[in-house]
């Protein structure tokens, strides 16, 4: 099956949606993620959506099938002039192994870098051990914190 990148802001049902099933396998693998979801704000995010990875500054992307359906997400938000976030790299588990994070994440990359930035950061969890290989992969090194958060987290930046 092909799958393809769209902007998503026409499917924002179905990015809300995976946004839940992603968040939904953080908490199922360590409860304390609520505490981190409710500190950024998530409730807010998924009313806002739209806003918050909003054009010119930041994107919401749908990774479509053939048939329409969405198989994974991903967004960048504007932190500041210099910098963005990855947000909410998700692929659904019945495709994973397919390289399709790495599309998704390629996509990422190459807009922050056509929008102007010159950082991408993002921040993750210690036993989210295969996303973290894929942003060493990718070029992330660890910084230290750039946002308070109530969990162990890890904070990574990409120079662009």
């Amino acid at each position: 099956m092909d799958m393809k990148i769209v902007l998503a802001y026409d499917r924002l049902d179905d990015i809300r949606q995976l946004f839940c099933e992603y968040t939904a396998m953080l908490v199922e693998t360590d409860e304390t993620v609520k505490s981190c979801l409710a500190a950024q704000g998530y409730g807010d995010e998924l009313d806002h959506v739209e806003e918050k990875y909003g054009l010119p500054d930041g994107r919401l992307y749908g990774l479509c099938r053939d048939d329409g359906q969405l198989a994974g997400c991903a967004a960048i938000h504007r932190l500041d002039e210099r910098c963005c976030e990855l947000k909410r790299l998700y692929v659904r588990p019945e495709y994973r192994g397919q390289g399709l994070s790495r599309l998704l994440m390629e996509q990422c990359i190459g807009d922050a870098r056509r929008i102007g930035y010159q950082y991408m950061r993002l921040d993750t969890l210690p036993f989210m051990t295969a996303a973290m290989s894929l942003y060493k992969e990718y070029g992330f090194y660890e910084i230290p914190p750039y946002y308070d958060n109530p969990i162990p987290a890890i904070f990574m930046q990409k120079d662009l």
